[in-house]
């Protein structure tokens, strides 16, 4: 069998008397190191994506007992308007979710935030109008917000080449998650870590830290549970939960597991239409809160202005935290307003000028969050 390597990179393979590959594993590690130095983390054989080193082991023998040739490659990464030039992330079922990283701006940088988008079926980024011009909006304006204020900020694409179809589940995106926590790690982006995930995004955040709870193996329960561990903070923006599985899974999570959950911020809108489409009571976000928390207690209420005029109210309210055992828990509940603060009580969108004032004042909540617990 005759086999292609990357550019730049030794073979390492060696054959024993029965015609199989050994040392495999060593050689694709070394690999993916020697990648992680040019921002390409994950391999293709024969054009197939492969983003295990024990996958590139299999294929590699199931090819060598077929007589078949290799061409080993990295995947070469996608570049995105306003947010460069990507990093396809190993690890992950269904081919490459990229992470595009815009470093802190100014002399120190305060801590890494990991961006999580929602399902929008066009520019779920945020950076794109329908023709394709730069645009900016959803994760990518927080992304450059986060960064002027001193973070790295990180967005995760998990629908990048084409991996959003009818098959893409959500445990993908918690296994994007986790492989894009380990990039942070190895590639020694700036601690704490926090992450922010926007609708969908925050639907998949919770499931992330409900994974100790769930039907999983247990490598897979062990990685989360310490991938958590590396967590300053999350914050969740209006997510589609579950009264009935996630707000359960929540509070078993705090209660039965040996995990230290992050600190966690819910920002929710009173009127989010979204959740009743599903079936969900608009308080959900907040009853998560609580499985977290424990009890939340009322700490005021803030007007959030346009031009003068009252747009909304901001509740807040807080629970859990030093000598209870538990999380720290904010929830800031937005009046008069929907789903992730852009659409109406009847889910119709707001003008940019319109939903501004909410959006800017939920992000100010949110970088000061993040300051607070850095």
């Amino acid at each position: 069998m005759h086999v292609v390597v990357p550019a730049g990179c030794s073979a390492g393979f060696e054959f024993d008397d029965d015609c199989v590959v050994t040392r495999v594993q060593a050689t694709a590690d070394s690999w993916l190191k020697q990648g992680l130095a040019v921002g390409q983390r994950c391999f293709t054989i024969n054009g197939e994506p492969v983003g295990k080193s024990e996958q590139l082991h299999a294929m590699l023998r199931s090819a060598q007992r077929g007589g078949k040739d290799c061409e080993i490659t990295f995947v070469q990464p996608l570049t995105e308007p306003l947010l460069g030039r990507g990093i396809p992330l190993p690890r992950c079922q269904q081919g490459a979710p990229h992470l595009y990283i815009m470093p802190s701006a100014g002399s120190s940088c305060k801590g890494t935030v990991l961006l999580l988008h929602g399902s929008g079926k066009e520019d779920w980024l945020g950076n794109q109008d329908p023709s394709g011009k730069p645009t900016m909006g959803g994760v990518t304006e927080m992304a450059f917000k986060f960064q002027k204020m001193g973070f790295n900020a990180a967005v995760l694409d998990s629908y990048a080449a084409g991996r959003r179809d009818d098959n893409f589940k959500t445990i993908m995106r918690v296994d994007d998650i986790m492989a894009a926590l380990q990039y942070a790690r190895e590639a020694n982006l700036q601690e704490p870590f926090h992450i922010y995930g926007k609708s969908n995004g925050g639907y998949s955040l919770a499931k992330f830290l409900e994974l100790p709870v769930m039907h999983m193996g247990a490598a897979m329960k062990n990685r989360a549970k310490r991938l958590t561990a590396t967590l300053a903070s999350v914050i969740i923006q209006c997510p589609y939960l579950n009264q009935r599985t996630d707000v359960a899974k929540l509070r078993q999570v705090v209660d039965d597991c040996d995990v230290d959950l992050p600190n966690v911020l819910f920002l929710l809108a009173e009127e989010d239409k979204m959740l009743v489409d599903h079936r969900q009571p608009i308080n959900v976000g907040v009853q998560a809160a609580q499985a977290i928390a424990g009890e939340l207690v009322m700490e005021g209420e803030e007007a959030v202005l346009k031009g003068g005029k009252l747009l909304s109210k901001c509740s807040l309210q807080q629970g859990g935290g030093s000598g209870t055992g538990r999380p720290y828990v904010e929830v800031r509940m937005y009046s008069d307003i929907g789903h992730t603060f852009v659409v109406d009580g009847q889910g119709l969108p707001i003008s940019d000028a319109g939903c501004k004032p909410v959006v800017e004042h939920a992000l100010d909540a949110a970088v000061t969050w993040l300051s607070v617990h850095s």
